[in-house]
């Protein structure tokens, strides 16, 4: 089992991200819940203290800042880093209270921006700050999420998304 890891989700406090915590924290793992809002990352919370030890963070991924000031908090509160999961997206086909993408001659700049920073370069950002974690224990897990169906779904999607799907589970200190 997981006992004892340390586990660190962005966008870990609703959907596919609050069920990656659920789950690492019934193995075991001590959870570092972290998400864009405030309220939900507290709700989520709260529900795993019943379960597991753990830290609420209200983070943006993409504000290299916040990411390296909660990695530095999670190292400090658990004393290390076991388990990234990059979950923290933004995805056309689910709605969550916002409407879908707007077709891409409909696409203010602006929009594609937000989605570029929190889809690439947050996975970077949060991967970037917790490998020096990782190796300092000479071990650790990046496991990166992505909206796909499998290999099937993912030949039919971008490179970009061909890609994590290829590197779904990644080991950073071999």
């Amino acid at each position: 089992m997981l006992d004892d890891k340390i586990a660190f989700v962005t966008g870990g406090a609703q959907g596919i991200g609050k069920h990656a915590c659920l789950t690492l924290a019934k193995a075991g793992a001590k959870i570092v819940v972290v998400d864009i809002n405030t309220e939900i990352t507290l709700s989520t919370a709260s529900e795993l203290e019943k379960i597991t030890d753990v830290i609420p963070i209200t983070a943006d991924v993409r504000n290299e800042q916040e990411v390296e000031a909660a990695m530095q908090k999670t190292s400090k509160n658990f004393g290390g880093l076991d388990i990234l999961i990059n979950n923290a997206g933004i995805v056309p086909h689910f709605r969550w209270g916002l409407p879908r993408w707007p077709n891409i001659e409909n696409m203010p700049e602006d929009f594609w921006d937000k989605v570029i920073r929190t889809n690439l370069y947050g996975t970077y950002l949060t991967t970037k700050h917790a490998i020096p974690i990782m190796k300092s224990k000479q071990s650790g897990h990046v496991i990166n999420l992505f909206g796909g169906g499998g290999a099937k779904s993912a030949r039919r999607l971008s490179l970009y998304g061909y890609k994590k799907w290829h590197t779904h589970f990644q080991s950073v200190c071999s």
